[in-house]
């Protein structure tokens, strides 16, 4: 089976001062190695340990791996970055895009929207995209030319500028450009 984080149970110190475990499941009561033992226990205490099963053989490895250090804190908290995608140019993805200096028409207190977008250059916490539409406003833009291959169900416009947003403004994979409409939109 392999190492994995399982429950024990440990007892002792008997009056050599040794500890014992045994799975919490239930199993064969063995000898803790002195090295592992932890000055904090309590009899019959219940503890996660990493525990290595090889056939019939079971082995006490230590603790669970402590979690890293953050790299990097941010007023004070650890940063954790966002889950990352695959992200590439050419890929479609749905994304927070600010509107142009525009405001919504219907509420104006609105300045983004979460639509399609074309994934055209990844840099390390940005990404330059260039946003669909599903008409020509204003002329902005140039009709895909395969947009059912990337699940979109109307003809949608790529908009002729592109926008940098943070990694983070990106919300789900949806598909990736076909080769006839990769050709023109990543030259």
């Amino acid at each position: 089976m392999g190492t994995r984080l399982e429950k024990v149970v440990v007892s002792g110190p008997n009056k050599k001062g040794e500890w014992f475990w045994r799975p919490a499941d239930g199993g064969e009561t063995l000898p803790v190695p002195e090295h592992l033992v932890n000055l904090g226990w309590v009899n019959a205490q219940t503890v996660e340990m990493q525990v290595r099963r090889k056939g019939s053989t079971i082995e006490l490895l230590g603790p669970p791996e402590p979690e890293p250090e953050a790299l990097l804190y941010i007023d004070g908290e650890p940063y954790i970055p966002p889950e990352t995608l695959d992200l590439e140019p050419g890929v479609v993805v749905v994304a927070t895009i600010p509107f142009d200096g525009i405001e919504d028409r219907t509420n104006p207190d609105v300045d983004s929207k979460n639509r399609p977008a074309v994934v055209v250059r990844v840099e390390r916490d940005f990404v330059a995209v260039r946003a669909l539409f599903s008409r020509n406003a204003e002329g902005k833009g140039q009709r895909l030319k395969d947009s059912k291959s990337i699940g979109l169900d109307h003809k949608s416009i790529l908009e002729h500028a592109e926008t940098v947003i943070p990694r983070s403004d990106i919300h789900e994979l949806v598909g990736t450009l076909s080769e006839v409409d990769r050709k023109w939109v990543l030259r």
